[in-house]
């Protein structure tokens, strides 16, 4: 058992130790307290400032990526200009080139025409010639002679009845030729007006894509503009994160004194340390980067015109007798001698059958080709129209976004000034805390 004075003794001291520390408790506190409200005012601030700072960045980089799809829209315009430019020059020199052609195709029509104007004329000799081998074969009786007239009369009513057509073919499809040769001559000044036209829209072009330009030097430098202003902010408050993580380590050593010195008088405060600490010492907000910006290409292209040429499909009438495909040796000296002077006959129609056959063909592939010409020429004058609409909405939309980005460039102005303002207040909290960082290891170690 311990002597009574060492028990009075002791309860003297613990009665003075807790005198000592209900005088140097709320001072501790206060100070304790004055760091949190310090850190929750910092972060607060700077809070305020960074969403204002975002507003005005997400403005600025919204502009920059509309920008950035007119920079794409208007090299698309260029190149289909550009397309266009080219395929106005083919056209011309199309035009001309079948203007040429024309005037061959109707010379050889004309020609034809007065040739096939008497079908029965043509006809008459062949027909007698034919019938004077029929007659040989008949007064002889012999099968293989009749076997080879009723073939040549065959072969001579084949030709007979295409003659026949292309006589009548012939005046039809010369006719169509010039009426497509008044529409066609009638369109030759309209490739030089579109080359006018898109020489025009491409000046314009030029303007536009330098007023773009001017915009997109004004939205890079308001955008390098916002990122100064969000490192200058971003710096001093890293620089006071790293002055709250010293404050988290000096709160140890209060913790420490608060354990040992106990409770304070009174009632305790519903909300504890802990929960003060868990809002107040949350992560620094991180810092937002910039949009980059992307631009997309899809050119537009026109077709040019693709000449066929001209290929003779014609199917000859009748088949030519091959020698040997008869055995002459049965055939009188009569039916040979009417056979050969029938066959003079079949070859000269044969070739003229051929060549009015290959005419038809050049004159359809003719009128083809105009067809394709106007179809082209409608192509490149509704294509230019929509370029010059399409150029006209992008100089609308610069204009806007002109007047937008001197707008969002007053925002800088005004964040631009609180941010100063914001950082400065930052320094002096920083310096502030520290203060108090020191301070409470001081009074904590008491």
């Amino acid at each position: 058992m311990k002597p009574r004075h060492s028990l009075a003794a002791l309860g003297l001291l613990s009665l003075l130790t807790l005198h000592t520390t209900l005088l140097a408790a709320p001072d501790l506190r206060e100070t304790y307290v004055n760091g949190l409200q310090n850190i929750s005012d910092t972060k607060a601030a700077y809070t305020r400032t960074g969403n204002l700072l975002n507003i005005v960045e997400n403005g600025a980089t919204l502009q920059s990526q509309t920008i950035a799809g007119m920079e794409s829209r208007l090299l698309q315009a260029r190149q289909t200009l550009t397309n266009l430019q080219n395929n106005t020059q083919s056209l011309t020199a199309a035009g001309a080139s079948l203007l040429a052609r024309r005037d061959r195709i109707q010379d050889r029509f004309a020609t034809l025409q007065t040739a096939l104007a008497d079908t029965r004329a043509l006809l008459a000799g062949a027909t007698k010639a034919v019938d004077a081998l029929v007659a040989s074969a008949d007064k002889s009786g012999n099968i293989t002679e009749r076997q080879l007239a009723t073939q040549t009369v065959t072969e001579l009513q084949n030709l007979a009845a295409l003659l026949q057509r292309y006589a009548g073919d012939v005046e039809q499809r010369r006719r169509q030729i010039d009426l497509e040769h008044t529409l066609f001559k009638g369109l030759q000044n309209r490739p030089a007006a579109a080359a006018t036209d898109i020489t025009a829209a491409l000046a314009e072009l030029k303007t536009t894509t330098d007023q773009v330009a001017k915009q997109r030097a004004s939205v890079n430098a308001l955008l390098a503009r916002l990122a100064k202003d969000r490192t200058a902010l971003s710096d001093k408050y890293n620089t006071f994160a790293t002055t709250v993580e010293n404050f988290r380590v000096a709160q140890v050593s209060v913790l420490r004194r608060w354990l040992l010195d106990g409770p304070p008088a009174g009632d305790l405060p519903s909300l504890t340390v802990d929960d003060v600490l868990e809002n107040v010492f949350a992560p620094p907000m991180r810092i937002r980067g910039l949009a980059e910006e992307a631009i997309a290409m899809s050119p537009f292209q026109v077709t040019g015109e693709r000449d066929e040429g001209f290929t003779s499909n014609a199917t000859m009438a009748g088949s030519r007798l091959a020698s040997g495909q008869h055995d002459t040796t049965r055939l009188s000296q009569e039916t040979i001698q009417a056979h050969k002077h029938a066959q003079w006959y079949l070859t000269m129609l044969n070739r003229l059958v051929s060549f009015a056959n290959e005419s038809q063909n050049e004159a359809s592939n003719w009128l083809s080709s105009t067809n394709n010409w106007r179809n082209q020429l409608s192509n490149i004058t509704t294509t230019l129209a929509q370029q010059r609409g399409a150029l006209s909405t992008l100089q609308l939309e610069q204009e806007t976004i002109a007047t937008t980005v001197t707008l969002i460039g007053k925002q800088a102005d005004t964040t631009g000034a609180e941010i100063t303002t914001t950082a400065a207040y930052i320094a002096t909290q920083t310096a502030a805390l520290q203060s108090i960082i020191a301070d409470l290891k001081k009074r904590s170690a008491d």
